[in-house]
Parts: structure tokens; sequence; C-alpha cells
């Protein structure tokens, strides 16, 4: 009973693990498992966790914030990724080629400019290169065109 109904200590004179409970609407159970190791309160998780792997299925609400790499998908099988949402930034997809730009390859930004008002872009059922306006004129190049041509 009490404000601190549990207190332990390392040594005598050394510092104090208070535990508590806070806000207590009716009976609750912790339970230790049977295992050994440090328990993580949510103070420290994000000094004690270096990496995380999710196997199955994970869902996370609210903002997430991840710095560095991020891999997602299997390189070697066929996997998928849906975005619901909007991507956003000033160039929010970043591809790479069979070099990592670490190794000498370059990097593919997409950005989008701010448009004046709603637009679709929609890909074509069909195989090909998407052209430019720097590679138009290269495509274009050897085309003779005569009389009246409407590019629409």
């Amino acid at each position: 009973a009490g404000r601190f109904p549990l207190a332990l200590s390392a040594a005598a004179g050394s510092g104090l693990l208070r535990l508590s409970v806070v806000g207590g609407s009716g009976d609750m159970q912790l339970t230790l498992p049977d295992t050994s190791g440090t328990v993580v309160t949510t103070g420290a998780a994000q000094t004690i966790i270096d990496s995380l792997n999710v196997v199955g299925t994970a869902g996370l609400n609210g903002p997430v914030s991840m710095s560095g790499d991020l891999t997602v998908g299997d390189p070697l099988a066929a996997s998928t990724m849906t975005v619901q949402g909007l991507v956003a930034g000033d160039y929010p997809i970043t591809l790479t080629g069979a070099s990592p730009p670490t190794s000498g390859g370059a990097r593919l930004s997409v950005g989008v400019e701010e448009p004046s008002v709603e637009r679709l872009l929609m890909l074509p059922d069909a195989s090909g290169v998407l052209l430019t306006t720097a590679s138009l004129p290269e495509v274009l190049g050897p085309t003779t065109f005569e009389g009246e041509t409407r590019f629409l």
C-alpha cells in the first residue's frame, strides 16, 4: 500500500527503483515472462532497439519516421507494395539501377511541380521508354514532317 508500494535497490546506498500504479481504475495484472533479459520501457526503447524484424503482419498507427535505407519486399520474389495515401516531398520517389549510387550507379528521382489544378497522369498499357523533353529531340530528330502537322 502507499504511493510506491514496491521499492528495489541493487545494494545499500545505491539508487532505488520504485514501482507504482498510475491511475488504476480496477484490478490489473503484470506477468513477467519465463526468460532472462532487460525490461524495456517506452523511455528507453529507442536506445535499445537497433533493428526490428517483423515476421508476419505488423500494423503501425500514427506518424512513422525512418532515417536511412528502407527495403520493402524480397528482391528475389514477386513482391508488391501498396500505398494508400499521399506520397509527399520534393522528390518523394527515388529509384536506382542495378548498381547502387555508392558503387558509382546513378539515381532517378521523381518529383512533381506544383500543379495549378488537379491533374491525372495515366501510363499506357504498353511497354517502352518514357519520353521527356530532353529525350524527345533524339527520338524525333530524324523525322521529317511535310504539310500541316498537329500534335495533340
